[in-house]
């Protein structure tokens, strides 16, 4: 029997009209599993960022000693910000450094009540042009003439190699969680199939009497898969646009989850379209399994 595109859609559209209840908790479940796989990969997506900035974006600061006069102070800044290396120098005052830690805690912040400003260091925060200056621009501060009040030198190199480990962790876990969720995927098209394949059994005996090949049964099914697959990844992407508008409007509600949520961003469309797509691609392997051992043992065509 000839391939017949349209009569194949016509075929697969009919089996899911008769199992409504069926294909929506397919549907369903497969966009919850896809969802959790999506979430590691935006996890893995914001350490990357995160990682990148600092990266390419080297960043440290320097910690003055109380009795560092301002003038001293304005004196190392203007002799930084001359330094080739450095795009940007910023004076932090003790009372401004108070003031952002108010600010960071947010509703928190009466666990600094009774801490005055002259609990705190003034700091001169400095910004590179890349990481790779980092060490060179600290070990100079150390040094900077006329100022030789710098008690100490935060370059952040601990927190890009803890950001690092926690990358490799996560993507591993991403790993395992991807593998699970494509096994899930597989099982839930798999049965789902099996459910339609023996519901039309009598169907497909007659095919098979009347000369229809493997490729011509099995293809109605390669559809219906297809098309489970595809609309649990794409009801996945679109839990996670939700989840992703309700974490930014949390943010802007609770002053408190600002600092942590309002970068948020999402992986790149290419990476949310492959995750639809490729759960699509696994429910048309799924269907090929199950149509497979229904077949098995027949006379193929």
């Amino acid at each position: 029997m000839a391939l017949r595109p349209a009569y194949f859609l016509r075929k697969a559209l009919e089996s899911i009209r008769r199992t409504p209840l069926l294909q929506l908790l397919a549907v369903s479940t497969i966009g919850v599993s896809l969802l959790v796989l999506g979430i590691v990969v935006t996890v893995v997506h914001q350490v990357d960022a995160f990682t990148a900035r600092w990266d390419a974006e080297g960043r440290l600061v320097a910690y003055l000693a109380e009795q560092a006069s301002p003038a001293q102070a304005d004196a190392a800044r203007e002799a930084i910000a001359a330094w080739p290396e450095v795009t940007s120098v910023r004076l932090r005052t003790p009372e401004e450094a108070l003031g952002a830690l108010r600010g960071a805690l947010g509703h928190g912040d009466e666990l600094l009540q009774g801490i005055g400003p002259e609990l705190l260091p003034p700091s001169v925060e400095v910004t590179l042009r890349g990481a790779a200056d980092v060490e060179a621009v600290g070990a100079r501060l150390k040094a900077l003439p006329g100022l030789g009040e710098v008690t100490s030198v935060e370059t952040g190199a601990d927190l890009i190699e803890r950001m690092r480990a926690v990358r490799g962790l996560v993507r591993v876990g991403g790993l395992v969680i991807g593998t699970l969720v494509m096994l899930a995927v597989v099982f839930i098209v798999s049965n789902t199939i099996r459910l339609t394949l023996f519901a039309r059994r009598d169907e497909i005996e007659i095919l098979q009497l009347v000369g229809a090949t493997h490729r011509f049964i099995r293809a109605p099914y390669y559809i219906e898969g297809a098309l489970q697959g595809t609309g649990g990844g794409l009801l996945a992407v679109g839990l996670l646009f939700g989840l992703h508008r309700l974490a930014l409007a949390e943010a802007g509600v609770l002053p408190d989850l600002a600092v942590g949520l309002d970068g948020l961003t999402l992986p790149p469309a290419t990476v949310l379209a492959t995750l639809a797509l490729g759960a699509g691609v696994v429910g048309v392997l799924s269907s090929h399994f199950a149509v497979g051992r229904f077949l098995r043992g027949r006379e193929p065509g």
